[in-house]
């Protein structure tokens, strides 16, 4: 119970050293919550990495700040493997009824990233249930067995007792032509492996400037598994004009967020 009073406390504000060593020693392992994040009522388990940081307004507080400062009312974002909408529902809010937010996640837990949408005052979000990918048609997708408490669906097999499913895929291109979308100020991709398939099937929107900034997670363990690399990405953006804002840290072995622009 103090647990819960002093996380919703807290969440509204932006992130501080500690909050998430107290409030993980003071929270259950287990159960769901309901909570208002970005302004939508999103339902959390408390036994998912994910979740619980969220719960707990700690998930990735260096890359949520970054985030919003780069956006503005009025902006278009899309929202790459949206998972349970973090980062959607942060656009959302950030882009205010004027401003037009596109969420793509294949996986099951779409469910939940439409119910929280859905709660939203401002209906200012599309959600897509299907995969980006560099061709159309079917993709195969491993889904993370509960007991693994991070739920990150991917194109390959990361864990033991992952379930593999199929999932629709498209070109993120003809996905944007679909939506009628010209221009998109921000693109986030957080797709577990599958970046450079996102990128390749981007190639038009990319090439032609017409993405403003990117936000990209570069695991090159799951890169490798995939037959990429960190590295090969990085090459992959600056084949369409785009780097990384700042300076790049080792990206052997890592996994990390970068933001590239249009040179």
């Amino acid at each position: 119970m103090i647990g819960d009073l002093l996380a919703r406390a807290v969440r509204p504000f932006p992130y501080f050293r500690g909050r998430q060593r107290v409030l993980d020693s003071l929270l259950p392992r287990e159960g769901v919550r309901m909570a208002v994040v970005n302004g939508a009522v999103m339902e959390l388990d408390l036994a998912d990495l994910i979740q619980r940081n969220i719960y707990m307004g700690s998930y990735e507080p260096a890359e949520t700040a970054r985030f919003a400062n780069l956006l503005e009312p009025g902006m278009t974002v899309v929202d790459v493997g949206a998972n349970i909408g973090y980062y959607t529902l942060l656009a959302a809010r950030s882009v205010g009824p004027e401003g037009k937010v596109l969420a793509l996640e294949p996986s099951p837990i779409f469910a939940k990233l439409s119910r929280s949408v859905g709660t939203l005052r401002s209906q200012n979000v599309t959600c897509l249930n299907l995969a980006a990918s560099a061709t159309e048609g079917r993709l195969r997708l491993f889904l993370p067995p509960a007991s693994y408490q991070n739920f990150d669906p991917s194109v390959v097999a990361y864990t033991e007792g992952m379930t593999e499913t199929e999932v629709e895929c498209r070109p993120l291109d003809a996905v944007l032509a679909d939506q009628g979308l010209d221009r998109v100020d921000a693109l986030k991709i957080d797709v577990e492996g599958h970046e450079p398939a996102v990128v390749e099937g981007a190639a038009r929107a990319l090439a032609e400037g017409r993405i403003g900034w990117v936000l990209c997670e570069f695991h090159d363990g799951l890169l490798h598994q995939a037959g990429s690399s960190s590295s090969a990405l990085l090459d992959l953006f600056a084949q369409h004009g785009y780097r990384p804002e700042g300076s790049v840290p080792p990206l052997e072995g890592a996994c990390v967020n970068l933001i590239l622009r249009r040179a």
